[in-house]
């Protein structure tokens, strides 16, 4: 992470929204912003930095220190679950300090999620206006006064992400003892913002959101196996509200169109619903069922049982402290896997094994066929007393 004064207005593009950065500010920018300006840099042939000075030479990092009358600016520049993650410990944080000030940092597009939990001072969007930051507190920030701690690669370039839970990881990287770990988004903010959505779309059913796929395809189950599933399904009285991104919408309608429901089964495609009315819905649903995602740390937040579906992670990593959370493992014997819990960590944009193939989907991801994840789903409907156990025992035994 860097601190810069930029000789000009800076303009640059994250996660789908324009930034505008002024000349004569202070900003803290993440290190990929730097090289994207860098070689702005080069292409106008002028320099656009006036100061570029890396942010541990101007304040501490965290490492534990007493914050009693200090600020923390915690820095996170990932997707929503990155920054889900972050919540249990700024909560802890502030409990443990309550003259403290902490900050969430994260990109322009999740700011709001988090903007009225009651441990965080502010969620402030990146890059850091420091004097936005100042304005907040009503003093200037300084090495004297506060601390930054950055988790920027920390999943990604760490091996302890295969064998160590998330929260773990980054309790480790706070240097804090262990506690229990409760992450939050701001849902009474969202349900009051977006409370007309509500009771569009619920009734007295069974109400199961389904995340069609991950970011990554190699995150995702087969269409294949997702078609099966749906088209297979026969509880009389549920609704799937299907969810996904906007740029994915006609692919998801193809593959749907050939779904072939039961009698009493319904399919509510939302697929391209705004984020906020997105978790809104969610939180108003009975189970949601979906790969290795953020709607999976969504849930966790708003206590909506989970089904998980995992493959190069094994759900251990991710939901083993996430009550009302089953996740189904691949547990592959892929080649490329490692440790005791069979991963390989290869979830993002690339599969050796995929890619040996030459195929889009992971191989590991084919071992959850429609029939088997169904059963467990059914099963776990039962024990959790959300249907009725007469009804659910004989499919059970089908499947």
């Amino acid at each position: 992470m860097k601190i810069v004064v930029f000789n000009e207005d800076i303009t640059i593009q994250q996660y789908g929204k324009t930034i505008e950065l002024k000349k004569d500010n202070k900003y803290l920018i993440a290190d990929f912003i730097e090289a994207y300006t860098r070689d702005k840099e080069k292409q106008c042939n002028r320099r656009l930095f006036r100061r570029c000075v890396d942010v541990y030479s101007q304040f501490g990092a965290y490492k534990g220190q007493d914050l009693t009358n200090k600020n923390l600016l915690i820095v996170r520049t990932g997707g929503i679950g990155d920054i889900i993650f972050l919540t249990p410990f700024a909560k802890h944080l502030k409990e443990k300090y309550p003259t403290a000030n902490i900050f969430i940092a994260c990109a322009p597009a999740f700011t709001e999620l988090y903007n009225e939990l009651e441990f965080l001072t502010a969620c402030v969007p990146m890059p850091i206006d420091l004097k936005q930051v100042g304005d907040c507190i009503g003093y200037e920030i300084s090495a004297a006064n506060s601390y930054f701690i950055s988790f920027e690669g920390l999943v990604e370039n760490s091996k302890e992400a295969l064998s160590v839970n998330i929260y773990d990881l980054h309790r480790k990287q706070f240097n804090l003892p262990e506690f229990e770990y409760k992450p939050e988004i701001a849902i009474k903010y969202l349900k009051r913002k977006h409370k007309a959505i509500i009771p569009t779309f619920l009734t007295e059913k069974l109400h199961i959101a389904f995340q069609f796929s991950s970011s990554s395809y190699l995150r995702s189950w087969k269409p294949e196996y997702i078609i099966q599933f749906l088209s297979n399904w026969d509880i009389k009285g549920t609704i799937f509200y299907i969810f996904d991104h906007p740029y994915k919408d006609k692919y998801i309608k193809e593959k749907l169109s050939k779904v072939e429901l039961q009698e009493g089964v319904e399919i509510k495609n939302l697929v391209g619903t705004d984020l906020e009315e997105s978790i809104v819905l969610l939180d108003r649903m009975d189970l949601i069922i979906g790969p290795d995602s953020s709607f999976m740390h969504l849930a966790a937040c708003l206590k909506v049982p989970m089904v998980g579906l995992f493959g190069a992670f094994h759900t251990d990593l991710r939901l083993k402290y996430y009550q009302n959370a089953l996740g189904i493992n691949a547990m592959s014997d892929c080649e490329f896997a490692k440790t005791d819990y069979k991963v390989c960590g290869e979830h993002g944009q690339s599969c050796s094994k995929a890619m040996q193939l030459n195929r889009i989907f992971a191989p590991c991801m084919d071992l959850l066929t429609s029939g088997y994840v169904r059963g467990i789903i059914y099963k776990y409907l039962k024990d959790n007393g959300v249907i009725d156990e007469d009804l659910i025992l004989n499919k059970i035994a089908s499947n």
